[in-house]
């Protein structure tokens, strides 16, 4: 049994649209430890599974935040964002 499967599932959703969601989360792959970014499409039963999303090894996502958040200052910097309004959210553990 892995780590990742002795714990609860570690996600947290964000709007995309009207009938878009992106779930970032944690997965497993063959014994190796993935970040997970997926769309779901919302239908009346719940959000559904689509293909498109990127999935990489959880060693890259301390260089995908740190891209993240190269372009979020850029963006702000060209006043197409406003400043942060405070700390994060919490993770959800949900949809």
């Amino acid at each position: 049994m892995s780590a990742l499967s002795e714990h609860e599932p570690c996600e947290a959703w964000v709007p995309k649209n009207a009938r878009e969601l992106v779930r970032v989360g944690l997965g497993e792959w063959e014994g190796r430890a993935m970040l997970d970014i997926r769309a779901f499409a919302q239908t009346p039963e719940g959000p559904v599974h689509t293909r498109k999303g990127l999935t990489l090894g959880l060693d890259r996502a301390p260089a995908l935040l740190e891209a993240f958040q190269t372009v979020m200052e850029e963006a702000r910097a060209r006043g197409l964002l406003a400043p942060p309004a405070g700390p994060p959210a919490p993770l959800s553990n949900g949809g």
